[in-house]
């Protein structure tokens, strides 16, 4: 293909340069590269740039980022996420998804919704291998006070199974410092 021949084909092909469009033509963006990870952080310290944990928080993202994709787990912003949620766990696809509201909610929010995520991919390990369902895992969690709120949400009603689930990983969001090593010790061998 000549020069003139590849810019012609982008310009009907947007999808090939546009970090905001998928495959599907949806729009969404792939976090797959350290450079997408710092974008994705420069991005929500636009929303919060007085941060007291800057540095830990875009650590924590960058170190989810880079254990997730380890384990063969992509990173997307999209829309695409359960009304009321602001992320999602995909075990079918081995997706996490963020709303982009979330992102721009500040540093402080993504680190928390991505190790929130990342806490459900090592359920799935735990449950038998990254594409399994969630399954508690057992650890010490906070107060179940502490996430009343998130807890009571209609997202969450249920089976007390789910709620076990979800009270896990809001306490892994409330230390996204250590939801890497909850994935890495989960999801050994996955």
């Amino acid at each position: 293909m000549s020069l003139t021949g590849a810019y012609v084909w982008l310009s009907y092909n947007p999808a090939a340069t546009d970090p905001w469009i998928g495959a599907n033509n949806a729009k969404s963006w792939l976090i797959s590269t350290p450079a997408d990870t710092e974008l994705l952080i420069a991005e929500a310290l636009k929303a919060s740039p007085v941060d007291p944990n800057k540095t830990a928080n875009a650590n924590a993202i960058r170190d989810l980022r880079r254990t997730l994709s380890d384990k063969g787990v992509r990173v997307r912003i999209s829309e695409r996420v359960t009304p009321g949620a602001a992320g999602l766990w995909d075990p079918n696809r081995t997706e996490i998804r963020i709303l982009p509201k979330a992102v721009q909610k500040g540093l402080p929010a993504l680190a928390e919704i991505l190790a929130h995520e990342a806490a459900h991919v090592a359920q799935s390990c735990r449950g038998g291998g990254i594409r399994k369902a969630s399954i508690p895992l057992g650890i010490e969690v906070a107060p179940v006070e502490e996430f009343a709120k998130q807890l009571s949400a209609d997202l969450y009603a249920g089976h007390p199974a789910t709620r076990t689930i979800e009270l896990e990983a809001f306490t892994a969001g409330a230390r996204p410092n250590d939801a890497a090593k909850l994935v890495q010790h989960y999801c050994r061998g996955f």
